[in-house]
């Protein structure tokens, strides 16, 4: 990870580094590091406060078992242990440490353990005071991040590219706090989890390298199905009718099993043997950090090669089928889409903004793209869509067609009537 700024932040003795990711650095990416920050930011200072007391009770899970003595205690005996290997596997996390760290191992664990318990103490802090336990603090505590309504800016700051802390550091802190107890990587992943507010695949137990990477990991799968083969590519397929569009073609919008990105489906009727062609797509919650974490991520899998390209191409997925407003309003009505902006515009505003970069033309949601699309052109389809667009998307029009459609109908009624009399006078 190229070079970068370290410093401690005035007021809560806290040091926050950037982190540099593998295969390039910060200034080469600048357009993307701007709309990082400028949609997520980094939080102001924090006030100190005095590590929680020990929680007492009953039975807890492993990962959210209050601490028999305070987080912060575990300091000293992590920097007693760290010349057995843990400095040298926090420092391989970094690709390309800067000089400045040369020869200061002893400074440069202080400050993985620093960020480590600070973001353990606000962690379990948080967790438990969302789940009615206080989190040990007392009420109306100044320095409470839940009172103070700011644990979501750390949340969004946790999850900023350049503030990843390695997840072995928290397993390693979470050890000594436990008296040299095991801790598995899915006990910190479960910490990390509810932390962030996401959900957690069950068979996510794997170490991640930092949060940013575990919170990808909860929304991707991974899995050779969801990679399509070079020899079904004919063409690469970059765009795909909105969602309005889809839906006047005879494609039914509903809501998938998960709310994995990957976990997208196109049944074509004339295809599959169904009868109706039914595109899945996976819920989407769009809240004020959605568009700031799927930046980060996008720009995780930019800067490590051989991570995939999930998300960028969910996001490029979402550009296509979110055209404006009426888009937004029908994939809220399937039950695909939720959020918490005041107008729909918003939403439709975000999502045209946002910029991916592309899909790769091997990954699984181009070939729905492709298969969408070929649906979209069959002839059938197009008439179909420009008959609905034409006469049904307006009530004006669709009773104007019917009266046309009344007319000629009494018209023919009443010339056969008038030529029956004339044959029966005849015969």
């Amino acid at each position: 990870m190229g070079g970068g700024d370290t410093g401690v932040r005035p007021g809560d003795g806290t040091s926050y580094r950037r982190l540099h990711l593998p295969g390039a650095g910060m200034d080469q990416a600048p357009e993307q590091e701007r709309r990082v920050r400028a949609a997520g930011g980094v939080p102001g200072p924090l006030p100190p406060r005095q590590p929680p007391p020990a929680a007492h009770g009953g039975a807890q899970d492993p990962g959210d078992a209050a601490p028999s003595s305070s987080i912060w205690e575990a300091v000293p005996a992590v920097l007693r242990r760290h010349q057995r290997g843990v400095a040298e596997q926090l420092e391989a996390a970094y690709d390309g440490l800067q000089d400045e760290w040369t020869g200061r191992r002893d400074e440069f664990v202080r400050m993985m353990v620093t960020d480590g318990c600070f973001f353990l103490d606000t962690a379990w802090a948080v967790n438990h005071a969302m789940g009615g336990t206080g989190g040990g603090y007392t009420a109306g505590d100044p320095s409470d991040p839940h009172t103070l309504l700011i644990w979501e800016t750390i949340r969004m700051d946790v999850v900023a590219m350049e503030n990843q802390l390695p997840l072995l550091a928290l397993q390693k802190l979470e050890t000594a706090r436990r008296g040299g107890a095991a801790v598995s990587a899915g006990d910190v992943n479960q910490l990390v989890r509810k932390f962030l507010t996401v959900p957690l695949p069950k068979n996510i137990n794997e170490p991640a390298p930092h949060p940013l990477g575990l919170l990808r990991k909860c929304f991707v799968s991974t899995t050779a199905a969801d990679r399509s083969s070079p020899l079904e590519q004919k063409e690469w397929e970059n765009t795909m009718p909105c969602a309005l569009v889809l839906t006047e073609a005879g494609i039914d919008l509903k809501k998938s099993r998960t709310r994995k990105f990957t976990d997208v489906e196109f049944k074509d009727a004339a295809l599959k043997g169904v009868t109706k062609s039914v595109l899945h797509v996976p819920l989407l919650r769009v809240r004020y950090d959605t568009e700031m974490f799927l930046l980060n991520m996008m720009a995780f899998e930019r800067l490590h090669p051989g991570a995939g390209d999930e998300v960028t191409s969910y996001v490029s997925f979402m550009r296509n089928l979110i055209n404006n407003t009426a888009d937004v309003a029908l994939l809220r009505s399937k039950g695909v889409l939720v959020h918490t902006f005041g107008s729909d515009k918003a939403v439709a505003r975000l999502f045209n903004n946002i910029y991916s970069g592309g899909m790769s033309p091997y990954s699984k949601l181009h070939h729905v793209q492709r298969k969408v699309s070929a649906h979209c052109e069959r002839r059938w389809n197009k008439w179909r869509a420009g008959f609905v667009q034409s006469y049904l998307s307006n009530p004006w029009v669709f009773i104007s067609l019917v009266a046309a459609i009344i007319l000629v109908l009494a018209t023919l009624l009443q010339t056969v009537y008038t030529i029956i009399p004339f044959y029966h006078n005849r015969s």
